[in-house]
């Protein structure tokens, strides 16, 4: 009898066939699951990069607009700029592919003065294009 229960217990010490292919089963759904969800993780993060470079840009020629002491000639900063233009203000040599235009709209009438700028920049990795606006009243 003593026999019977130590055989049986030999028998149990390991594991069966098929519990190591359940586990197996489970530990590659798992390791699937945390190689897909680092894809995403990467692929944010690096839009992430581009969008906080982009609002740089942008932020960057709305404060340099903002500076500009003469209101009434706020209007020659419109236009389109690219990174690999030496003339763009400020500058954007550290953003290669990237573009930037800006509109400058004025609403003038009797009881207001107003210019609307808007900032728009392209390019690079971004998905969708970053805008950016601000309201400069008359002074």
């Amino acid at each position: 009898m003593a026999e019977g229960r130590l055989s049986r217990a030999r028998a149990r010490r390991g594991m069966s066939l098929i519990e190591v292919v359940f586990a197996i089963a489970i530990l590659l759904t798992v390791l699937l699951a945390m190689t897909q969800f680092g894809r995403q993780f990467v692929k944010a993060e690096g839009q992430a990069r581009w969008v906080a470079l982009a609002s740089d840009l942008a932020t960057a020629r709305l404060e340099l607009i903002r500076a500009h002491d003469d209101y009434r000639t706020v209007s020659r900063y419109a236009g389109t700029e690219t990174s690999a233009s030496a003339t763009a203000q400020p500058t954007m040599a550290h953003a290669p592919g990237f573009s930037r235009t800006t509109a400058v709209t004025r609403d003038s009438t009797a009881t207001k003065d107003q210019t609307r700028v808007t900032v728009t920049v392209f390019g690079g990795g971004l998905v969708t294009p970053l805008v950016k606006s601000m309201l400069l009243a008359a002074p």
